[in-house]
């Protein structure tokens, strides 16, 4: 009985759990052009209420390409945030 009771009472923490956290936002999108390739940014909030924005910025110039990229999550509440960026290069030829 005392286990039924305690199986009923953690299914109920999990679906009111899941009520509290809301629903997941949309995804905010831009595009910036530049001279020599683009950098597109996506923003949106994950299920804890974190700030994640991830940032891709392409160039193409006369001697070669990169591409960067960046994930900064962002603790609303006291203000931290993480970031880990990632740059890959091509020469050209």
């Amino acid at each position: 009985m005392l286990r039924h009771a305690i199986v009923a009472s953690a299914a109920l923490a999990m679906i009111s759990g899941a009520a509290v956290a809301g629903p997941i936002h949309h995804t905010v999108k831009t595009v910036h052009k530049t001279g020599h390739g683009m950098v597109v940014t996506k923003q949106h909030k994950n299920l804890l209420g974190h700030v994640v924005t991830k940032r891709e910025a392409v160039n193409n110039g006369l001697t070669g390409s990169s591409v960067s990229k960046s994930k900064t999550v962002t603790n609303p509440d006291t203000g931290a945030s993480k970031t880990e960026t990632t740059i890959k290069t091509k020469n050209g030829e």
